[in-house]
């Protein structure tokens, strides 16, 4: 009896907690204007917004404000409702649409109101009872008194964290008033102005409740879009994970693997073919073979081809394919396709292609599709054992959903657009891009803005989002053009060179696709004392914010280990998709545990006092251990090779392996206390 009911607890771990585990609702449903924007990646939530929820982990699940509400089955996946308007009656029935809310905020879920609420009538701010309600229960009672005079503001009290993050506020900086009096004791105002010219005026601007938050017009960015000038007046991570009450929860991330951050590379396949000026002879494509593919060729690089040239005559002979067989024979080197004909323009009515191939005329399901089969076949017939499985966007990298939806239908990844930038013109987490864009289906954008940005710029980005607050891997992205001409090549080279000092994990751009794509599909459940995660088995990293315990090892399940960065625990996932379950604890860990690794591990065991698991990965081998007899030797056993290493005064033991991973089979390393 007692080994059926242990046997049951193992397949079946929720029965342990006495029910089903509670999925977090990480969705926050989103709406737009689509008389403004007909497509929402246009909107301040994507551009803007969105990226710090992705960081806090949360999905965005956009819908237009002028179709049906969401249905009660969607509201259930869902922990808010966001709103960011840029018109004061973007909501053409206020009414209704107040009335709708009001009954989300009853059933538990959070309202944030960004800017424009779009329920304001006129210049007097006509408002509808229903709207009133909402913003009462929100947590303040809305009264109007709109001044856009700053000569008559003064502020009277303001949280500099909350509502000075990248700009101190300025009077003088389009600044406006509404009266908004706090009506529950448990509203937080961290913005409150008055007017001088009206008694007992004193309004809380930014302010968050149990039900929400809200944010009025003005106070959360400034723009200057005639500059490309935008920086957040609020604190968007802070806001947020109040606002929606998600402190405490774990969240998924994209950008870092085993405690370091994600390095990858991809390439456009622009300028392939072009004579470059450096030596005037040679394809600028052949110039970042040997000045980049071979000389880094310790790190994965995602190469692309234009398979339109395959049809072109000009294009084929033994020079080019030798330079096919040379690029794509490199061990280093993943395959994907940059569309047939090149389109410059996806917009439907409006595609525009850069080759010009006779008989051809645009079809989306050719350039996906039919570019990436015909660079399988071009790979069969060199003999090069490698398939395409994944089709980088080409020009403005703008694909409709029913696009996007050819390259997942047909089992590819998609990458491109988006391209984040955070540098000293750009200098705002504002022009960092979220994950990807999602419709019905998913478009997974670039980290990096390309060496179009410049290469200064592309240093800048990498810096500015790894501190204060890691919200992107490393991007090395650029074209085949790039090897052109010299200043252009050794600028590349700087940030090879530059990122080669740091220690990071190295992936083709394609297994950083399918860890972006994973974050949509990490279910995260709440279980008594801790946390319950499945997902497709791609990303492996959970962080917890501003979290100084530990792991509970001996309670966790498919755990590798963690590593505290930044004032935040990353928490490593094990093999598969889970369940990984994650319990926190005070205690230092009291047995081997992965802190940090620029390498994949699996066959994680320890048995009788060694630890064996396997490593293989690109670049530097180096690795940290934790949770060992502090101040004693141990054994490692690698790759034929052994050694002795010591661990430090904190248990902990920090590895380089003397053969740099590089693609190489997966080794077998042994971990064992010697006795000397």
């Amino acid at each position: 009896m007692k080994k059926a009911l242990f046997l049951f607890l193992l397949l079946f771990p929720q029965a342990a907690f006495g029910g089903v585990p509670q999925e977090l609702p990480r969705k926050i449903i989103a709406f737009y204007d689509k008389t403004l924007h007909p497509d929402p990646s246009f909107t301040a939530i994507h551009r803007q917004a969105e990226m710090p929820l992705n960081h806090l982990g949360l999905q965005v699940t956009y819908h237009a404000v002028q179709d049906p509400m969401p249905s009660e089955e969607e509201m259930q996946e869902a922990q808010g409702i966001l709103t960011w308007f840029e018109k004061n009656d973007a909501v053409a029935n206020p009414g209704p649409y107040c009335a709708w809310l009001d009954g989300q905020m009853n059933r538990g879920k959070k309202l944030v109101i960004l800017e424009q609420p779009g329920f304001l009538y006129g210049l007097d701010e006509k408002i509808a009872p229903e709207c009133l309600t909402v913003l009462r229960r929100l947590g303040a009672e809305y009264q109007g008194m709109f001044s856009g005079n700053p000569f008559f503001f003064e502020i009277t009290q303001k949280d500099p964290r909350m509502v000075e993050y990248e700009r101190k506020l300025s009077l003088t900086e389009g600044l406006v008033y509404s009266l908004f009096r706090p009506t529950d004791a448990q509203t937080k105002t961290y913005l409150k102005i008055k007017r001088k010219d009206l008694e007992n005026s004193e309004s809380a601007l930014v302010f968050t409740s149990p039900r929400g938050g809200f944010v009025s017009l003005s106070y959360a960015n400034f723009a200057l879009p005639e500059l490309n000038k935008q920086q957040w007046r609020l604190n968007p991570f802070l806001f947020f994970a109040e606002a929606f009450q998600i402190q405490g929860w774990p969240r998924p991330d994209v950008t870092t693997m085993n405690g370091e951050r994600i390095l990858y590379n991809h390439v456009d396949a622009d300028g392939i073919f072009n004579i470059s000026q450096i030596d005037r002879k040679s394809f600028s494509s052949e110039i970042i073979l040997k000045e980049i593919l071979e000389k880094y060729s310790g790190l994965p690089i995602t190469i692309s081809l234009i398979a339109g040239y395959l049809d072109l005559p000009d294009f084929q002979g033994k020079k080019v394919t030798a330079l096919y067989q040379s690029i794509f024979s490199l061990p280093n080197v993943e395959p994907s396709s940059h569309g047939y004909a090149y389109p410059l323009v996806w917009e439907e009515g409006k595609e525009k292609e850069l080759l010009n191939i006779p008989g051809y005329s645009f079809d989306p399901r050719t350039e996906i599709v039919g570019s990436s089969e015909k660079i399988n076949h071009l790979f069969e017939t060199l003999g090069i054992p490698k398939k395409v499985r994944l089709f980088q966007w080409t020009g403005d990298s703008r694909p409709s959903d029913a696009q996007v939806a050819i390259a997942e239908e047909n089992g590819l990844l998609n990458l491109n657009g988006g391209q984040s930038r955070f540098d000293r013109a750009s200098d705002s987490y504002s022009f960092v891009f979220p994950i990807g864009i999602s419709r019905k289906f998913r478009q997974i954008y670039a980290a990096d803005p390309g060496e179009a940005a410049g290469f200064q710029s592309i240093l800048e980005t990498y810096q500015n989002t790894e501190n204060p607050r890691r919200v992107k891997p490393i991007d090395i992205y650029y074209r085949f053009s790039s090897g052109d001409r010299t200043a252009s090549l050794e600028g590349l080279k700087q940030i090879y060179d530059q990122i080669l000092e740091t220690k990071n994990f190295p992936m083709f751009a394609g297994d950083y696709v399918q860890i972006a794509d994973d974050f949509f599909h990490t279910s995260i459940q709440e279980i008594p004392g801790g946390w319950q995660i499945s997902n497709r088995g791609f990303l492996k990293t959970l962080r917890f914010d501003q979290e100084n315990r530990n792991v509970d090892l001996k309670k966790s399940r498919n755990v590798l280990g963690f590593t505290h960065y930044q004032g935040n625990l990353y928490v490593h996932l094990g093999e598969g998709g889970g369940p990984f379950q994650i319990f926190l604890s005070s205690a230092p860990p009291q047995q081997p545990y992965l802190k940090n690794a620029t390498f994949r591990v699996q066959n994680w065991k320890e048995q009788d006092g060694t630890l064996t698991f396997t490593k293989q990965g690109w670049g530097k081998s180096e690795m940290t251990l934790g949770g060992l007899i502090p101040g004693k030797n141990y054994l490692i056993q690698s790759n034929a090779e052994s050694w002795h290493v010591p661990s430090n005064p904190q248990g902990e033991l920090s590895v380089r392996f003397r053969q740099a991973e590089n693609g190489r089979p997966a080794d077998e390393v042994r971990v064992r206390l010697e006795h000397l």
